[in-house]
């Protein structure tokens, strides 16, 4: 086994330190005595009389200690141990199998391999891939990720192959079971196939496993709820966002899955479609950079435009979805305007969506009012924040019923001022929504000469 130069410091070392230190628990003589113990238990050559469960046990053990070794030793040992097992235990057991692949795998991860060592890992991994037993097929995908994640893109393509065999294969096999096998399993699996997808892409561009893998889970999460349980569907979303944010995708494949996530952020299920809204968001801003990067005028004005219409359906979400749906979105929107979008392109929409009759959820969209003016406010643009109020102010005036009108104007002065006395006092208004009441009518007068004396005045001649 060859070991790398460079030594990885994590947590195993701080670990040690607080035991040392705080409890005064001398962790290196602990484990050097367990390790000991477990050698004795575990070499083939000194256990003929150990009982099979006790090597079981003891095989369990060592890959829990695993999480607190302190050096590259003790994982050079458990190599060494795990791979003599390998030789002589039966392959029968495959409860001992399962402890002996992720043993030898967790310690790979760590000391590194080199050309033979290749050979010999990526024979462990199709031999439990190709088990019959569940278990142990968990416990070699589980055992390649710990090999391929701490080092992508390097020589570890050896492992590909049978991987990608085994995940094709599978995959559809869960499909057309509608997850009759363990949730475990398929989560690992599309663990796997996301984990390729992201870092491996120039060693999977001549198959078609990016096409069946992505024809796959978009059946998945197409399916009813009873169909794909929520785990499933939640992991498939995160995976389609890592596969975004890496970057690898060629525009069509960028477009299906942004179709994809319009499609989800309509669905009945606010978890789900909320989910959906993460995927949406993650391609917005995800597109967003690869604009910058490579600017072109003809690109930028496309972009822009479906931009809008990405927008246009979240404000569609705050007025059809469930009021805990449109919470999340009416937090969120403000800041996706001010990254997306200029003055004059937005405040038209927010203002109108703000003064329609069929938005179920004002008081939501005054917040949104509120945090689009603050962040104009906080670009030195309150010129463009009181042209906007005095622009619209008279739509203001036409609501019904009065209680609306004065209330809507209450929302909107408070936004527009930089006092912060007044700007303080929007919670309390909101939750006066519909009411017309001496303290209603006093809250206008206050907002209505503030604004007049400290914004009119300032921006625009006497009249």
């Amino acid at each position: 086994m060859q070991v790398s130069e460079t030594d990885n410091k994590d947590d195993a070392y701080s670990r040690a330190t607080i035991f040392e230190e705080d409890i005064g628990l001398d962790i290196h003589s602990c484990l050097q005595f367990l390790l000991e113990l477990f050698e004795r238990w575990l070499t083939p050559q000194t256990s003929q009389n150990i009982t099979i469960n006790l090597k079981r046990e003891a095989a369990k053990s060592v890959l829990v200690l695993s999480d607190i070794f302190v050096n590259r030793e003790h994982f050079q040992w458990m190599y060494d141990i795990f791979m003599e097992l390998y030789k002589y235990h039966p392959a029968e057991d495959d409860v001992m199998m399962q402890y002996i692949v992720i043993g030898i795998c967790k310690a790979v991860s760590v000391l590194g391999l080199d050309g033979q060592s290749v050979d010999k890992i990526c024979r462990v991994i199709e031999f439990s891939l190709k088990s019959s037993y569940l278990s142990l097929q968990i416990c070699g995908l589980f055992g390649v990720l710990y090999i391929l994640e701490p080092h992508p893109m390097s020589s570890l393509t050896a492992f590909l192959d049978p991987l990608i065999n085994y995940l094709t294969t599978k995959l559809s096999e869960v499909q057309l079971m509608s997850f009759g096998t363990s949730y475990q399993h398929t989560l690992v699996m599309l663990s796997a196939a996301f984990f390729i997808i992201e870092h491996y892409v120039d060693d999977i561009k001549d198959t078609n496993f990016f096409q069946l893998v992505l024809q796959i889970v978009v059946t998945m999460i197409s399916a009813s709820d009873e169909v794909t349980p929520p785990v499933i569907y939640h992991a498939i979303m995160r995976g389609l966002e890592r596969i975004i944010l890496s970057f690898t995708l060629t525009p069509d494949e960028s477009d299906m899955i942004i179709k994809l996530s319009i499609d989800r952020l309509s669905m009945p299920s606010p978890e789900r479609a909320l989910s959906a809204l993460g995927l949406l968001l993650t391609c917005m801003y995800a597109g967003k950079i690869e604009s910058e990067a490579n600017p072109g005028q003809e690109l930028d004005a496309m972009a822009n435009v479906h931009t809008i219409e990405r927008v246009t359906i979240l404000f569609d979400r705050i007025r059809k979805g469930l009021p805990s749906e449109a919470t999340v979105v009416a937090h969120i929107l403000p800041s996706v305007l001010e990254d997306f979008f200029s003055p004059q392109e937005i405040m038209n929409k927010v203002i109108g969506e703000f003064l329609s009759s069929q938005q179920p959820h004002p008081q939501l969209m005054a917040e949104v009012l509120f945090k689009v003016f603050e962040n104009l406010q906080r670009q030195s643009q309150q010129t463009a924040v009181t042209k906007w109020v005095m622009l619209s102010i008279g739509s203001f005036t036409q609501r019904t019923p009065l209680a609306m009108a004065v209330w809507g104007l209450n929302c909107l002065l408070i936004s527009a001022s930089t006092n912060y006395w007044i700007r303080s006092l929007l919670p309390y208004v909101i939750s006066r929504i519909g009411k017309l009441e001496q303290v209603d009518k006093q809250i206008f007068y206050t907002t209505a000469l503030d604004f007049f004396v400290n914004k009119v005045c300032k921006c625009f001649d006497p009249f």
